[in-house]
């Protein structure tokens, strides 16, 4: 079989067709040579309402069709088909018919019924073509149009992304700016506490608060220098612990008024007449020392002062949760004098105070907390404790000898804030309260005594015992320290604070382009192109709804099983030389024009 000669392109209507040819009993016949052939027609519904049509040709994949029979009476024709780019139809559909003719052999004095020619029909099925080229040109046009919109959508889409990304970018930035500057000006604030200086709200501020502080740098501390004193240096006593300094034990650490410095002189003037007593302590390393020094004093016929040793004392311990309170509302005094005291040096000691101790217990025990204070809550005039509130001399001595001579005591600014907080301690919380001394000279004992002219408090010039204040030398280290580490943190918060400053002028430029009218604009523009592309999508649904439905009744037509005419009943087996007597009809050209069927409307 050459397979050359298959029609190249073709829709396929029949696969691997076969003809068998039977006599009038049902039975195949054996009849060879019997020229049998496929057609393609238009029906006259169709030829009627059209005024030029042409049927599309048929092809086979054997390459003709028009066969003969072999001598079993069968032609195998392989798959029937329509040839492309034949025919002419209109948009829409176009009904045929499909049929297979058989050339009778003429008999002679017998003619074939219903029939003048020697062809007769034997088989018949019809067909629906459809030609839907103008439906799909416009629904090319609609899908085309229908990405224009989406192209216009997708543009106006992006430049409202554009205009949120920016305002989303703007409120990330400023939010990260505005966590920076927070963050400066928490460190900045906790470094002024010393100072008298205000803390920045904006950068310009920021900037000269920075020029402040390098002005203060360059100026000399004015605070004299007071020296430690323990006690009339004519006073027998104070003679003796002199010699006693002066002798140079290994293990002589000082006389306690030497191992402290205050620099305020109130504070340091109270101090001095609460702690007279102690400020003549001498200080040694161990107990031993002790034992010399007192023989010392005895055979010197000296008075002997009160002496402890670093064996003699108990350090100071936290006290569980109450000493990890951590506690707010501190006056600006009381920091001040707390950063003099420890900034540099041993940190403060953590004891709680007498109402954060007791309410932290209750709390524990799932007692109810009464009104008032709360437990991190600073009371009103309150400075701390005095061991906090003296700098040591020598590193790590606050919580042993200076806890040990100092204890517990409290300070406050006036008697009338001592004793409030001492009766709201004792009556609604069954407190303890320590002694309590004030910067105006006053002492609330811890038995609950507001002493009287007992309790002499003199100017700290006039004190016989007192505290030193802190060196010259320290005091100008310490000075510029603190001043070096304010700048420091003034720079950075300016930095911050301009930073916040900028990113909040980009998202107010951000959130005015989002006002702006453009983008409301683009916001209508949008909702105009939705509403565009959903009615164009409609309409592409419906008209491919419409092209479905067609080619769905095409389908059912083209399996219809009915005979559009009835077929003759044809006995084959006749004498089959007359076959070859009978004229044939010219076989089909490739071109189809035997089998066109024009008709036109006049």
């Amino acid at each position: 079989m050459q397979l050359s000669a298959v029609c190249c392109t073709y829709r396929r209507l029949l696969r691997n067709a076969a003809v068998q040819l039977q006599d009038s009993y049902g039975n195949p016949a054996a009849t060879t040579g019997i020229p049998v052939r496929f057609r393609l027609l238009l029906s006259d519904t169709d030829a009627a309402a059209i005024d030029e049509v042409e049927a599309p040709q048929l092809c086979c994949s054997v390459g003709e069709t028009q066969l003969k029979t072999d001598e079993n009476g069968r032609a195998f024709f392989g798959d029937v088909g329509v040839e492309q780019d034949t025919g002419r139809m209109p948009s829409g559909s176009l009904q045929c018919i499909v049929e297979v003719q058989v050339l009778v052999p003429r008999s002679k004095g017998r003619r074939i019924s219903g029939t003048s020619s020697n062809w007769v029909t034997v088989w018949q099925r019809q067909v629906l073509f459809s030609d839907d080229a103008a439906r799909i040109r416009d629904l090319q046009a609609l899908q085309e149009q229908k990405e224009q919109l989406q192209q216009q959508l997708t543009a106006v889409k992006e430049s409202m992304h554009e205009v949120h990304q920016r305002v989303a970018a703007a409120q990330q930035e400023h939010k990260t700016a505005s966590k920076a500057a927070s963050k400066q000006l928490h460190a900045l604030k906790e470094k002024l506490r010393s100072t008298a200086l205000q803390l920045p709200s904006n950068s310009r501020e920021a900037q000269e608060l920075v020029q402040q502080l390098q002005q203060k740098a360059q100026q000399q501390p004015e605070r004299p220098t007071l020296e430690a004193r323990y006690g009339n240096p004519k006073h027998p006593m104070s003679l003796a612990i002199t010699k006693l300094l002066q002798l140079g034990d290994p293990e002589l650490v000082g006389v306690f008024a030497q191992l402290g410095h205050v620099n305020e002189p109130r504070l340091s003037a109270v101090l001095a007449a609460n702690y007279a007593g102690s400020l003549q302590v001498v200080v040694l390393k161990s107990y031993d020392a002790i034992i010399r020094l007192r023989t010392v004093a005895l055979e010197q016929h000296m008075h002997i002062p009160s002496m402890t040793s670093h064996s003699l004392i108990q350090e100071y311990v936290p006290e569980g949760p109450a000493s990890a309170v951590r506690m707010t509302g501190m006056s600006e005094l009381a920091q001040q004098l707390l950063d003099e005291a420890c900034r540099g040096t041993d940190a403060p000691l953590p004891i709680p105070l007498p109402h954060t101790r007791s309410l932290c217990i209750m709390q524990n025990q799932g007692k109810a907390l009464p009104s008032g204070l709360a437990a991190d809550q600073w009371p009103e005039g309150c400075l701390g404790y005095s061991v906090n509130l003296v700098r040591p001399a020598i590193a790590n001595s606050r919580k042993g000898v200076m806890f040990a001579q100092l204890g517990r005591t409290l300070v406050f600014e006036t008697v009338n804030q001592g004793a409030q907080y001492r009766q709201y301690a004792i009556k609604a919380l069954g407190a303890s309260v320590p002694d309590i001394v004030t910067l105006c000279g006053g002492k609330l004992s811890g038995r609950g005594v507001v002493v009287g002219s007992g309790f002499r408090v003199c100017s700290i010039q006039d004190a016989p015992c007192r505290f030193g204040s802190i060196p010259a030398w320290q005091q100008m280290a310490g000075h510029a320290s603190t001043l070096t580490q304010c700048t420091a943190a003034a720079e950075a918060a300016a930095e911050a604070l301009q930073q916040q400053e900028a990113a909040a002028g980009e998202l107010e430029t951000a959130q005015a382009a989002a006002a702006a009218d453009e983008h409301q604009q683009l916001e209508q523009q949008q909702i105009e192109l939705q509403q565009q592309l959903k009615d164009l999508s409609a309409q592409i649904r419906k008209q491919q709804h419409n092209m479905e439905g067609e080619s769905k009744r095409g389908g059912r037509a083209g399996r219809q099983t009915e005979q559009a005419e009835e077929v003759p009943k044809v006995d084959l087996g006749a004498d089959e030389d007359a076959a070859a007597e009978a004229p044939e009809e010219a076989p089909v050209q490739q071109d189809g024009r035997q089998h066109r069927s024009k008709r036109r409307r006049h």
